[in-house]
Order: structure tokens, then sequence, then C-alpha cells
């Protein structure tokens, strides 16, 4: 313990040498720790940020290409237009008549299209 106690008195007995005062070693310590803190945040507040602007629908396939995809939505919800990219996430085979599931987000008033996938077609 003792240990420790003199530790803490030479750096106490530099700062004080340096002119700082314990207010001022608070302040830098606690704006050592927010900015620790908001480092740490980032990555999760940009993840965050992700799921919340991505969407979700579905739909029966009326044209698709290289770079868009156009469904027509069940219960007379209308018509969406996706724009396909090269991340775009494809599961199963995108033609014509096929009932899709698409998660999107919007970027610049254009649906961009995350991943699209097929659904098993459904027997009567």
């Amino acid at each position: 313990m003792s240990v420790g106690l003199t530790a803490l008195n030479v750096r106490f007995s530099w700062a004080t040498a340096a002119g700082l005062t314990i207010g001022d070693m608070n302040g830098a310590i606690r704006t050592m720790l927010l900015a620790l803190c908001l480092a740490c945040a980032c990555p999760f507040a940009a993840a965050a940020d992700q799921s919340a602007d991505t969407h979700a629908t579905r739909g029966v396939v009326e044209h698709v290409d290289d770079a868009a995809l156009v469904i027509v939505r069940f219960a007379h919800r209308g018509v969406m237009t996706f724009v396909l990219t090269a991340s775009t996430r494809h599961e199963g085979r995108l033609v014509v008549g096929a009932v899709v599931a698409v998660r999107y987000r919007e970027d610049g008033g254009h649906n961009v299209a995350t991943a699209v996938m097929v659904q098993p077609a459904q027997r009567n």
C-alpha cells in the first residue's frame, strides 16, 4: 500500500511542480475518459444508424436486369424499383414471376437493394 501512495505522491508532486492543480488534472482525466468513450461508441452508433435505415418488402418480380429489380408488392401496395449493385446479396434465381423478399436502404431518392432472397414457390 505504501508503494502505491509513494507513486501517487511522486505524480502529485510532479504535477504541482509543473503548475497544475488538482482541478486541472481532474479536467484532463475527464476529457481523456470522454474521448475514450466516444471513440469506443462510434462503431456501435454507425451500426445502429445502418440498421435503422434498412427496410424490407416482398413481392413478385416484374422485371430484372444487372442494374435494377422491379417488383409488384402484395395486397395492392404498388410497384417498387430497386437499384442492384455489386454488393447486393442474391439468394436464389432471380427471374420474372419469382416471389422475392428484398432488404433495401434509401440513398439519394433511390431504393438500393442490400439483399434479395427468392422465396420458395407456394403449392396450392
